[in-house]
């Protein structure tokens, strides 16, 4: 048989390729689901008015990715779009270079296409989503830890490239003013160097350092800490027992829905590993299941969990799952059934792609006519507050739980418009009737989901 293989330029080429054809056949124009408006409000806020805030408050959600799509607004409010599916193509180039070191380069290529077409990752690609430049962050800064050790062994010298061992610390510094979770991505490369001596890595703590700094600074004179985080509250609801119930019955059971094939082979890569006669685990090896472990046990005892917070993980199983692909018999077979199943990948991620990027598109429809037609100086009240807020350019207060406190925060904060829509899951039962009292201004729908906007007096 030929085993010659393709370069990697070719491999890279066409892991762009593909990816950009099945990603940007949805993105840019799906609909800004959840949290994103508040990131984008932030963005907004920083391109337009020079100012980290969002909402009327103080912005409390850590910069990066805020600041990435400041960046995109200065070519224009569709520019938004492209931020995050742009990271998705940079995250399956990176994946390929990550996992070629581990094997061979066709596995590894299918390997990236394993992880950019999984079909939670691909949801989060469509979007507007920190989620994927984090994982994108992530495999960057262990990519380069492997090419600065890789340095280190071909060149037989004590150090790597400075400029490698700085980009180390730049690209964690990225993933952990993203989520400061990613600090304990990054601890097993802090272990693995203890282990190993590897004195290079102060270059890169002093560079993460570096750009982490002035955010905590700002951080501490507006908040009186140096990382604020909206969702730190939630550490005050940690319930071990339920938070793993949930994992155990919900959380984990999707993660494998959606990540099969490379769960198995990584799995069984593991196993082959640690029963091999010839040594126990290697340490490059424990650094990845350190990666798994501190990925996997913080989110299973979170309050607040979901699948994409379980995303580096795939790191880990991609790594274990290498050496098993490259040393396995029949490799034309083998090529065949993992392209079998990506292709099968694809399917189901785009099936979802379907179903969920056209929603919320009546919201932005809704937010952009109360940008037209309200003063800017005016308080909207809505289920969907923080998509409202973006699109509209208003300070936008969450319609509250009980119809009377409702009542009170209208009349309180001179509330103008009230918009109501079938998206938001969490609206209460009652504003879909109350707010019927005040005039009907516009209404928006779109496939069946209707966005009402009542205005008050």
């Amino acid at each position: 048989m030929n085993n010659r293989d393709l370069s990697s330029s070719t491999y890279v080429l066409l892991l762009i390729i593909i990816i950009s054809l099945l990603i940007f056949q949805y993105a840019p124009g799906c609909g800004m689901k959840y949290d994103s408006g508040k990131y984008a409000g932030l963005a907004y806020h920083v391109t337009e008015l020079g100012e980290y805030n969002y909402n009327g408050m103080r912005g409390d959600l850590p910069p990066a990715f805020p600041l990435f799509l400041a960046f995109a607004l200065k070519f224009g409010d569709g520019a938004i779009d492209y931020v995050t599916p742009l990271f998705a193509v940079l995250l399956g180039a990176v994946a390929f270079l990550f996992f070629s070191i581990h094997g061979k380069k066709r596995f590894a290529f299918l390997a990236a296409l394993l992880i950019t077409t999984n079909p939670a990752v691909f949801e989060y690609s469509i979007g507007h989503y920190r989620d994927i430049p984090i994982l994108f962050f992530v495999f960057t800064f262990y990519l380069l830890y492997e090419r600065a050790i890789l340095d280190i062994k071909e060149n037989e010298k004590s150090e790597p490239d400075k400029i490698m061992a700085a980009g180390i610390g730049i690209f964690f510094a990225l993933a952990f003013l993203s989520t400061y979770s990613a600090f304990l991505y990054f601890l097993p490369i802090l272990i693995h160097s203890a282990r190993m001596k590897n004195t290079f890595i102060f270059t890169s703590l002093g560079a993460s350092v570096l750009i982490i700094l002035p955010w905590s600074i700002w951080s501490t004179s507006n908040f009186g800490t140096p990382l604020v985080e909206h969702s730190s509250y939630l550490k005050n609801y940690i319930d071990v027992s339920s938070a793993l119930q949930y994992f155990s019955d919900t959380t984990f059971p999707a993660f494998f829905r959606f990540s099969k094939s490379l769960v198995i082979l990584g799995v069984l890569g593991f196993i082959k590993e640690i029963s091999s006669k010839e040594t126990r685990p290697s340490i490059a090896g424990n650094m990845y299941l350190q990666l798994a472990v501190l990925t996997i046990l913080p989110n299973a005892i979170w309050p607040e969990q979901a699948v994409r917070y379980l995303f580096p993980a795939l790191i880990s199983l991609g790594y274990f799952a290498m050496p098993l692909l490259s040393r396995m018999k029949y490799e034309t077979l083998l090529t065949i059934l993992l392209l079998l199943m990506v292709t099968a990948q694809i399917g189901t991620a785009t099936d979802i792609a379907d179903y969920n990027c056209p929603r919320f598109l009546a919201v932005e429809d809704a937010g952009i006519w109360l940008r037209e037609n309200s003063d800017p100086g005016d308080t909207l009240m809505a289920g969907s507050f923080s998509q409202t807020s973006y699109f509209s350019r208003r300070v936008t207060l969450q319609i509250p739980s009980e119809q009377a406190i409702a009542d009170l925060i209208i009349k309180e904060k001179d509330v103008k418009y009230v918009v109501v829509d079938t998206y938001e899951k969490t609206t209460p039962d009652y504003a879909y009737t109350y707010f019927e009292k005040y005039a009907l201004a516009e209404e928006f729908s779109h496939l069946g989901e209707v966005v009402k906007i009542y205005k008050v007096n």
